[in-house]
């Protein structure tokens, strides 16, 4: 209780002075102006930006900002609030991911890692999507090797990890079961300890689509246009950096999205570099075998944005809680 108490007021006071300050990028002002229309508005499936539909971005963001907006009014911390929630989350989850696998120690150290990477401390008071969408990804992770060694076979076991899954489409995209498959896919390939038949496919699977199958089931039935823009241009596209729809982004080269991760991530990449892990002694116990998983946790995020030709210096964020539960 003395590590989560100390954890999270370390946290806090890290990611949440200073919610309150001016808008620093236009798309801070743009999410606020998105949430302010959908509550205003009263359309809580097609987001708006001056009477205009907003399919940029899936609505979860713009969903919780929207009930912040009606409970506390506008303002730049009421825009910024669920970043810096959602990092706090991370920041947690990490904590359990690292204590699950090598023990109280590890775990402390890794959400003090995550709550201190530069990456977060740059990224935390910005409104955007990126911080709840690493939120849910780590959710989703943490709920796969949380119940990975799990003695008990019961119904719930896993159900964690399709929610995280379906949350993390609703706040990044079709991204985020991307992620969440490819991981957990080829960490049981490696790791050879959990068959697909383990993983609760049929209750999993519904309540995936219970989760993330309305919103977009909505969109398609009040415009099949927008759903189409939505898939193929804002996802397929623009991964390929072939968007019909010209946006002003710049995207940033491999090399530059390469050396911002490495930036991004510091210090600790400058300590995972420096650290020799043949002198590291094995630890047997069972848990601890999943640690391929976070390996490719950390390379499939990296290495999938790096492949793409449309890519953010951020990008690497939901890479981060892997990184600090390897250090």
């Amino acid at each position: 209780m003395l590590q989560f108490s100390l954890l999270v007021v370390l946290s806090a006071l890290l990611l949440f002075v200073k919610l309150g300050m001016p808008f620093l990028d236009p798309d801070e002002g743009l999410y606020g102006a998105i949430a302010h229309e959908m509550l205003s508005r009263g359309d809580w499936v097609i987001p708006h930006i001056n009477g205009l539909p907003y399919l940029e971005k899936p609505p979860l963001y713009f969903w919780l900002t929207a009930l912040t907006f009606q409970l506390f009014g506008l303002s730049e911390w009421a825009t910024r609030l669920w970043s810096a929630l959602a990092a706090l989350g991370t920041v947690l989850l990490t904590w359990r991911i690292g204590r699950r696998l090598y023990g109280r120690r590890a775990g402390l150290l890794a959400g003090l890692v995550i709550a201190t990477v530069v990456g977060n401390a740059l990224y935390v008071r910005k409104a955007s999507t990126d911080q709840l969408f690493v939120f849910c990804l780590t959710l989703a992770m943490y709920g796969f090797l949380r119940d990975a060694e799990r003695a008990d076979r019961g119904r719930a076991r896993f159900l964690l990890f399709y929610l995280g899954a379906a949350l993390a489409v609703l706040a990044k995209g079709f991204i985020g079961v991307v992620f969440s498959v490819l991981i957990v896919g080829l960490g049981m390939a490696v790791v050879r300890r959990l068959s697909w038949r383990e993983l609760n496919l049929v209750r999993g699977a519904a309540l995936f689509a219970v989760v993330a199958v309305p919103w977009h089931a909505l969109v398609l039935w009040r415009s099949p246009r927008l759903f189409e823009f939505y898939v193929v241009d804002n996802h397929i596209l623009r991964f390929l950096d072939a968007r019909r729809y010209v946006e002003d982004d710049v995207p940033s080269s491999t090399l530059g999205f390469l050396v911002a991760s490495f930036l991004w991530a510091f210090p600790w990449s400058a300590f995972t570099l420096a650290r020799r892990e043949s002198r590291r002694e094995p630890d047997p116990s069972p848990r601890a075998s999943w640690r391929p998983v976070l390996i490719i946790w950390l390379v499939a995020v990296v290495g999938l944005f790096a492949l793409s030709r449309f890519k953010h210096e951020y990008y690497a964020l939901p890479a981060f809680p892997a990184l600090a539960v390897l250090v």
